[in-house]
């Protein structure tokens, strides 16, 4: 997968130290409370990206502490160098550079590439989501904030190569120049030019009007529900005091819906803020944000999906339907961030996507000490980080990896089945384990024959008559006692169950617990000590294998 490789950030919002992230192209997902420094790894990217576009005195502001608008550290001096470092998978020895000086290379035709996947990217937070509908009931949703924010910096207007948001500061920056008297010919020409504008934004508003509704059905299953959005008011302008400046006035863009009644026809909702519980504003809002992404203006194999607590309002039955359609839609041909602070939802994305944790990158934030810098783990399982570590060539990682499930879970064997408990402070190596695992399955297996022999009086006339042909032959007898009879039935059945069912388990237990002393003294040692032996692709694959084994022959232990 093409995407970010790795992303470095140093004294830049909550991080002070330099912080190396490697997704490596693969699809990340984040897990950390408020405060923790996840948001902080979200905001990273989405400056770096952004200031792509936008001139150096605004990004000279993230890093001037005189400024309030500035993004560094609170806790690191004044004099200590911040940046953010991007790498793109397409070129690994290419770095992209956020600092106070601009963003490098400073030419823009060396950061096509950045461009291109800027333009392509889309970050949705849920911040972003609720101002679709964080009006008041006594409002009209105007969606034009929005717009103006997170959607005319990259739409262009209709077969040209002009992005709405330059093309709306052209016109803003004419009229605030001066445009001579109403009757002079550069008033009217900008005139026209906000004209025009508006028969742009038309089209757009069209657009969505015309295809968000089908995506909101087709996906989200919301038949009853229809989106109206309508171009209330154009741009339009207003005398700056007795000069001929001018200044220009935002339109309005109404959101608005039809609700399907019993009867078939529609009836037209103004404010659905007041009608739609958010679950459904939720989902129109996505509607609307992804029927955009096929308007972006370019299509690079480099793009982003990223969502910061996106579906926290959601139940978590409405949140996985969310996911089911973003994997559904967007899986193969971006790559996609996940950032939450809810801890269940975090956990239903792992299970979501353990089938292919080769493609994925977990991390859980800690929360910040008071001054210290954030803190965080590889959220994987050990296997996956072994599987991991095998996609990546790196055998000796993965042998560690191994020998790391190894012990866990011949010591969790030992704890919780056969109640030894391992001193912290004592060191017990991975042997030493595997040989207390053998003698604690050896003495169950004794242990179990013996309470067999002491609960029954083998010396009994009846219950000695164990062979089939004596068992038969007693089962016939009606001069038996009942009782006896069950009394022999029971002995036989415990008894194969102890030969066959016990038996099979824990011999298969010992055997598998040989084969991993084996692989033990062939690789594990190896990957935790400086060695020079050499370690083949095949014996770790196999390895892998044999710790799924492990796990699975000690559970069935009696």
């Amino acid at each position: 997968m093409k995407g970010i490789e790795k992303i470095t950030i140093q004294n830049f919002k909550a991080f002070r130290e330099a912080e190396t992230f490697s997704p490596k192209g693969k699809h990340l997902l984040v897990y950390g409370p408020n405060g923790s420094g996840k948001s902080s790894l979200y905001f990273s990217i989405y400056t770096l990206l952004q200031s792509e576009s936008k001139p150096l005195p605004k990004i000279k502001k993230y890093f001037d502490r005189t400024d309030k608008e500035n993004l560094l550290n609170v806790h690191e001096p004044w004099n200590k160098s911040s940046f953010i470092k991007l790498i793109l998978t397409d070129n690994k020895r290419k770095p992209y550079t956020l600092s106070k000086t601009g963003l490098t290379p400073t030419a823009a035709r060396d950061r096509k590439v950045l461009g291109e996947m800027n333009l392509a990217s889309e970050f949705v937070s849920h911040r972003l989501l609720i101002n679709f509908y964080n009006f008041r009931n006594s409002k009209e949703i105007d969606l034009y904030p929005v717009f103006d924010r997170d959607i005319f910096p990259f739409i262009f207007l209709d077969g040209k190569k002009v992005l709405f948001s330059d093309k709306i500061k052209e016109v803003e920056l004419k009229g605030a120049a001066g445009v001579g008297t109403p009757t002079s010919n550069k008033f009217k020409n900008w005139v026209s030019q906000i004209s025009d504008l508006d028969n742009e934004l038309n089209k757009l508003i069209s657009y969505i009007d015309r295809t968000a509704t089908n995506f909101l059905h087709l996906n989200f299953g919301k038949d009853d529900l229809k989106i109206v959005l309508k171009l209330n008011k154009g741009f339009s302008y207003r005398r700056t005091g007795k000069t001929n400046n001018y200044e220009l006035l935002s339109p309005f863009i109404k959101l608005s819906i039809e609700k399907k009644l019993s009867n078939g026809k529609f009836k037209a909702i103004d404010r659905p803020q007041s009608f739609l519980n958010e679950g459904k504003l939720t989902a129109i809002a996505l509607s609307i944000r992804f029927t955009l992404l096929d308007r972006r203006p370019t299509k690079p194999d480099l793009k982003i999906l990223a969502f910061d607590d996106l579906l926290i309002s959601l139940d978590m039955e409405n949140r996985m339907d969310v996911l089911r359609l973003i994997f559904k839609l967007y899986e193969k041909n971006y790559q996609l961030f996940f950032f939450t602070h809810d801890w269940g939802f975090y956990e239903e994305v792992k299970r979501f996507t353990e089938a292919d944790t080769q493609k994925w990158t977990y991390l859980e934030f800690n929360e910040i000490l008071e001054n210290k810098k954030p803190s965080y783990k590889d959220g994987k399982t050990l296997m996956q980080q072994a599987k991991r570590y095998l996609e990546d060539h790196d055998y000796n990682a993965c042998a560690l990896s191994l020998r790391k499930i190894g012990e866990t879970v011949v010591e969790n064997f030992l704890e919780e089945k056969m109640n030894m408990v391992f001193d912290k402070k004592d060191f017990v190596t991975f042997g030493q384990k595997l040989n207390e695992a053998k003698n604690a399955i050896d003495k169950a297996n004794y242990t179990r024959f013996q309470e067999m022999i002491l609960e029954n009086d083998f010396t009994d006339p009846v219950l000695s008559k164990i062979s089939e042909q004596d068992f038969t032959a007693v089962m016939r007898d009606k001069t038996i006692d009942g009782k006896k009879k069950a009394k022999l039935i029971a002995i036989r059945r415990d008894l194969f169950k102890m030969v066959f069912s016990l038996n099979k388990d824990n011999m298969a237990a010992l055997k598998v617990i040989d084969e991993v002393k084996k692989l033990k003294d062939r690789i594990l040692n190896s990957g935790a000590h400086p060695h020079t032996t050499t370690i083949y692709r095949t014996e770790i694959e196999d390895g892998i294998k044999l710790m799924t084994r492990l796990e699975k022959v000690l559970s069935r232990v009696v």
